[in-house]
């Protein structure tokens, strides 16, 4: 039994000292410091957008004649953007004066009509 207690203390003592026992050095390399241009870049993939974006929509429906500025150009205030075809308004005036000269006719139409028929209904020969 004092043999079992001795050794135990024996065992004890060599944990302490393995616990406490510094490693070895370690083998460190070095080197003279030198100045350079630091420069630092990133990277990354995706979609870039601008901080402003603006849709720009025609009030009237006419063709295209030609582009100044393209999709992603910077363009300042006053910058031509598009030239439109002067053709369609003068088309789509020649199809408002026929709409205007059929409306004047249908008009004229209904007060001869109008004209034709009071006297009849004013006789009673019409019913109202």
């Amino acid at each position: 039994m004092h043999r079992a207690i001795a050794l135990l203390g024996v065992l004890a003592a060599c944990a302490e000292t393995a616990e406490t026992a510094e490693p070895p050095p370690r083998l460190v390399l070095t080197a003279p410091a030198e100045r350079e241009v630091a420069v630092e870049r990133l990277s990354l993939l995706g979609d870039i957008r601008g901080e402003v974006e603006v849709r720009v929509v025609a009030d009237l429906a006419e063709r295209v004649q030609e582009v100044h500025a393209r999709d992603g150009d910077r363009v300042e205030a006053g910058d031509p953007l598009l030239t439109l075809e002067a053709s369609l308004p003068s088309s789509d005036l020649a199809q408002a004066a026929a709409a205007r000269d059929v409306a004047r006719a249908d008009r004229d139409r209904l007060a001869a009509d109008l004209a034709r028929v009071r006297p009849l209904v004013e006789g009673n020969a019409l019913p109202r």
